[in-house]
Parts: structure tokens; C-alpha cells; sequence
């Protein structure tokens, strides 16, 4: 701000503001018959070439203050919140891999194409599978070593109970008959690892047939194929990524929400997000969780919501934010919807801003530079 000669009756006042720009104004100050003439009310003359001093300086601190004033005609949403922008995911997405290492034999999808739940992805070479499955299927329906296990130890009893009953009637010697005994034990011995052998070859034959379904990679959930990765022939191992699966019938946010507005927000609550570029427009997203922690440093609170996309017309990976009420406590509602949910007056977070004293200042003084830029500067200047 500065104070130039004018013409030779006037000074010019120059000042600039970052938002209203330059300004110029000239004030014709009056010229008296003599440079000698005092004028009655004031101690030093007023000429032209001679300005009181009181009067540079109450001009400027009025003019300074009238600027002042229309740059801050918003002044509650000077210190808005930092806005934290939260990215928009799919509710489902996953990166496909194989259950198996093996050789791709068929490639059952594309990018981009529509895949229903358990619906084939692509195929890997199962031919040893299949040998291995019907090694165990045979190993699993032999059953003719149970046979003879069961049939030996049926003529064990048999013999035993010779022995004992000619015992009866004939000096038989007890060795015999221990033997007897103890052939019959073998016998049935056998027979119970026989058939635990049979069994394990049962559970063998479960085990070749659910590694042969691994050969062939089927869609966990139904979504949209993207991002496929190999080709039909291609050796692929369980470490190789074969492509992604996005269900994006709902999508997903995460938000870091303004201390200052989390009394007013409520699980289920509708919200307007507003996207960034290159999206347009607003996204209604519903509320579905509130972190109980907060976050200290930026002093605000984590929270999900959910976009309805069943017609699939968003795609996943834009940047939104919130509603501006919600960085901005002037916008911020005093009686919502979300009010009737929100937390009562003992649960509520008493937050108060770093800078409400000086909003507050900036706000009287907006309001009386308004109706007179002058004596609305002067009264809040003698005011504080």
C-alpha cells in the first residue's frame, strides 16, 4: 500500500490483495490561499504538498482494513480441514493364481469378459493327473488281499477248535494247542492292517481326485476377468500370477473424516461423495463403519462406505471426498437427518478449533466492513 502525488490537488492511494487485486484511489485534498494559513482544527496545514501525518495513517489503516475485509468475506472457510481424498476399490477383487504347477492346455477366458461363480478360468495339462487318480481308484478297489487275510484267519479258529475238542476225549499235548492259539491272533492281526491298508488307499484315491480338480482354475466368485497375464501353452508354477478378478457390483472407500463433523455422522447415513477428476459429479455412498480410534495426528476418523454399482456404471480406482460440510464447519448442519442418529450431548466429541478466535474476529469484521467499510474497520479496531 502506498501513498503517491497525484495531480496538483490529490494523492493517490495504491494498494493490492491477493483475491480483490489493485486499487487505486485519489483523494482531493483542498489547497489553501497561502502555504502559511494553519487551518483552525488541525496543527499543521493542509497544502498540497503537505499532508498531516495522523491522516496518512488513519487512511491507510481504513483502506488496509476495507481490503482486509473483502478478501475475508468467507472468513469460516479460511481454515477448512485438510481434505484426505479416499480411493474407491471393488468390494471383491483378487489376483488369480494356480493351485499346481503345469502347462497351460487351455485358456477358457478373456480380458474383460463376464465370469458366473465355479465357471472354468483356464485349464492345466492333467494328464499325469488322471494316471495318478486311476492307480489310486485300482489300489482302492483291491480287495483281494482282504479276502485272504479274512479267510485265513477263519481256518485259524477252525484249526483251534479241532485241537480243542479232540483234547477232550485224547491226551493232546498243551504245546499244540498254544500254537493253535497263537495262529489264530496272527490271523487276525493281519486281517486288521489288511484292511487299514485298504483305507489308506481309499483316502489316496480322494486325494489324486481333488489334486486333479486343481488342475483346472475356476472363478471363486462371479465378477469380470482382467488383467490376464499368460497364454495357452505357457508353464506357469504356483507362484505366477495368471490374472485378476473384480466383482464391482458394490464398491468400497476409506475416508479419514474431520474430528469437527463426526458428531453428526451415523452408520447407514447416506452421503454425497464428490469425486475427482476425471469423474463429475456426486456419488451416493452409505455409511457402513466408524473406527472407534482416532487418529491423533490428523485428527480425524477413519470410516468405510459402500456405492451401490450393480449397474456397473463406476469403475474402480478414482479419488473421492467427502461432502464439504464436512471440512467445513460454517456448512456444517444444525439440524440434519443425521442429528436424530448422531451422538447425544454426553457421548459427543467437544472439539474446538485452533483458530475460532481468529474466524470469529474475521467474521465481525466481514459483516461491519460490509454495511461500511470505514466505521465498521474503526469500531472492530477499537474494539480489540
Amino acid at each position: 500500500m502506498q501513498l503517491r502525488p497525484g495531480s496538483a490537488d490529490a494523492y493517490r492511494v495504491y494498494a493490492r490483495a491477493p483475491i480483490v487485486g489493485s486499487i487505486r484511489i485519489e483523494l482531493v485534498m483542498p489547497v489553501m490561499p497561502s502555504p502559511n494559513i494553519y487551518s483552525p482544527l488541525r496543527k499543521y496545514p493542509f497544502t498540497r504538498r503537505h499532508v498531516n501525518p495522523l491522516a496518512q495513517l488513519w487512511l491507510l489503516t481504513c483502506l488496509g482494513t476495507w481490503v482486509l475485509a473483502a478478501n475475508l468475506s468467507m472468513a469460516e472457510n479460511i481454515f477448512e480441514e485438510p481434505r484426505l481424498p479416499g480411493l474407491v476399490q471393488a468390494k471383491q477383487a483378487i489376483t488369480v493364481f494356480p493351485s499346481t504347477t503345469g502347462q497351460i492346455s487351455r485358456l477358457a477366458v478373456s480380458d474383460g469378459q463376464h465370469v458366473s461363480k465355479h465357471e472354468l478360468l483356464l485349464q492345466l495339462d492333467d494328464s499325469l493327473g488322471q494316471a495318478a487318480v486311476e492307480a489310486a481308484r485300482l489300489a482302492a478297489s483291491s480287495t483281494g488281499q482282504l479276502r485272504f487275510a479274512e479267510a485265513e484267519l477263519q481256518m485259524a479258529k477252525e484249526s483251534l477248535a479241532r485241537i480243542e475238542s479232540v483234547g477232550q476225549h485224547h491226551a493232546i499235548a498243551a504245546r499244540e494247542v498254544d500254537a493253535a492259539r497263537a495262529a489264530v491272533e496272527k490271523a487276525s492281526a493281519n486281517l486288521v492292517v489288511t484292511r487299514e491298508e485298504l483305507a489308506l488307499a481309499q483316502l489316496r484315491y480322494q486325494t489324486e481326485q481333488v489334486r486333479l480338480e486343481q488342475y483346472a482354475v475356476t472363478a471363486p466368485f462371479a465378477g469380470q476377468v482382467t488383467q490376464v497375464r499368460v497364454v495357452e501353452g505357457q508353464k506357469v508354477t504356483e507362484e505366477a500370477p495368471l490374472m485378476m478378478l473384480v466383482n464391482l457390483d458394490t464398491l468400497t472407500v476409506e475416508l479419514q473424516v474431520p474430528l469437527t463433523a463426526l458428531p453428526y455422522l451415523h452408520v447407514n447415513q447416506i452421503c454425497n461423495l464428490v469425486p475427482e477428476a476425471p469423474m463429475s459429479g456426486e456419488i451416493t455412498a452409505r455409511l457402513m463403519a466408524i473406527s472407534p480410534v482416532l487418529d491423533a495426528g490428523t485428527q480425524t476418523a477413519r470410516c468405510v462406505l459402500a456405492i451401490d454399482n450393480t449397474d456397473r456404471r463406476l469403475p474402480a480406482g478414482f479419488l473421492v471426498n467427502g461432502p464439504d460440510w464436512w471440512y467445513e464447519p460454517a456448512k456444517q448442519p444444525e439440524s440434519d437427518s443425521a442429528s436424530d442418529h448422531a451422538l447425544s450431548p454426553a457421548e459427543s466429541i467437544s472439539i474446538t478449533h485452533p483458530f475460532s478466535p481468529v474466524v470469529s474476529w474475521f467474521s465481525s469484521l466481514a459483516s461491519l466492513s460490509n454495511a461500511d467499510p470505514i466505521y465498521g474497520s474503526l469500531a472492530i479496531l477499537s474494539q480489540h
